[in-house]
């Protein structure tokens, strides 16, 4: 028998979320410094439902789909994004998340009316469902769910996916291949809604895991979008990988080269490298707790500081500015520094989720529809 309890989710922890009585939004404590895990902060604190969702089988009808929109900016001049022009994808998530639990294991999902896909997203080692309400997950995640994807991810047993063994040996596997079974069961969701997954990290090596077991299942496998791992689990499927130009857990001339032996294996492949960027004021405003005041703020401490110098730039080796980043952090007086040091940790290209490039990569994922 499983257990089950449902919330609605604008916004999820995932680390934890712990509130100041002197700030109006959440302050949330970004877990361990070594975790894969993306840690953009909370934007919004949870509300709740006691409403129950059956887990009865319902009888399957056949799917009706509608032609997926564009990528969202597709529609923009250049399809170029322009932060200070205000150019640029939300930041937030666009729908409220469904949560709950299944099988005692944190799940989040948003399944639209006759969706054209569902893509499965897996989390870091040391992340959870919260990860897909955070900043970066959710620029990339909106790009999907406005072109008509569901959007499905529940977290690993431990602190990392088990990446190894068949369904039978391994504890993940089944869980969430028997949590797609439920979704088709209570949700929009059909035995031949074609399959995406997406995964940070230890997280994208477990979705190379979970669409093999998928398509020897004989499910509708389609593709992959990997985000800072090698992937070796992958199969032959298309994926496109992101690579951070500063990440010492998964290099990116690692991850180039494992590009290359996919499309020399003939598979299509399509590698999306995230360059370091100045940080800014307008960069810090896309988490809602930031007015222009509050971000200019936090700007100018952090080059009074030594952080960045006066055009944004870090003033040292990556090592030295996130051990700066720190010491900023456990010194200012400003409010909600553990929201400011993921930023940086994302603008200078680090083991971090990020959504930089999330344009080509829904465009990459929406050519196999």
């Amino acid at each position: 028998m499983v257990a089950w309890l449902w919330w609605g989710l604008a916004g999820c922890g995932g680390e934890g979320a712990a509130s100041d009585s002197a700030d109006p939004s959440p302050t949330v404590v970004e877990g361990d410094a070594d975790a894969d895990t993306d840690a953009d902060a909370d934007p919004t604190a949870p509300t709740t439902s006691s409403t129950p969702t059956s887990s009865t089988a319902t009888t399957p009808t056949s799917t009706t789909t509608t032609a997926p929109a564009l990528c969202v900016a597709d529609d923009v001049a250049g399809t170029t994004w322009d932060e200070a022009a205000g150019i640029t994808p939300p930041w937030v998530p666009v729908v409220t998340y469904t949560g709950g639990l299944f099988d005692g294991i944190p799940v989040l999902y948003e399944v639209p009316p006759a969706p054209v896909a569902v893509i499965f997203a897996f989390h870091g080692a040391g992340g959870g469902v919260g990860d897909l309400t955070y900043l970066e997950w959710s620029g990339v995640l909106n790009e999907l769910l406005q072109a008509g994807f569901a959007v499905v991810a529940t977290e690993s047993n431990g602190r990392e996916w088990n990446t190894g063994g068949s369904r039978a040996s391994n504890a993940d596997l089944d869980r969430v291949i028997r949590w797609r079974d439920t979704l088709i069961d209570t949700t929009d969701l059909e035995p031949t809604t074609p399959v995406f997954a997406m995964g940070f990290s230890n997280g994208g090596n477990f979705a190379g895991v979970f669409l093999d077991e998928g398509s020897q299942l004989g499910w509708d496998v389609r593709a992959a979008s990997i985000h800072n791992s090698d992937c070796l689990t992958c199969p032959g499927l298309p994926v496109v990988w992101t690579s951070s130009a500063n990440d010492t857990t998964a290099s990116p001339t690692g991850i180039a080269n494992r590009v290359q032996d996919h499309l020399q294996a003939g598979q299509d492949a399509l590698l999306l490298e995230v360059a370091e960027e100045a940080f800014s004021a307008v960069r810090m405003q896309r988490h809602p707790a930031y007015d222009a005041t509050e971000a200019q703020a936090v700007f100018d401490d952090l080059v009074a500081f030594g952080v960045i110098d006066a055009a944004g730039a870090r003033v040292t080796s990556v090592n030295g500015s996130l051990g700066l980043a720190q010491d900023w952090s456990d010194a200012t007086l400003l409010l909600g520094p553990d929201r400011v040091v993921p930023q940086l940790e994302t603008v200078w290209a680090t083991h971090r989720f990020n959504g930089a490039r999330a344009l080509e990569e829904c465009a990459f994922l929406v050519d196999y529809l």
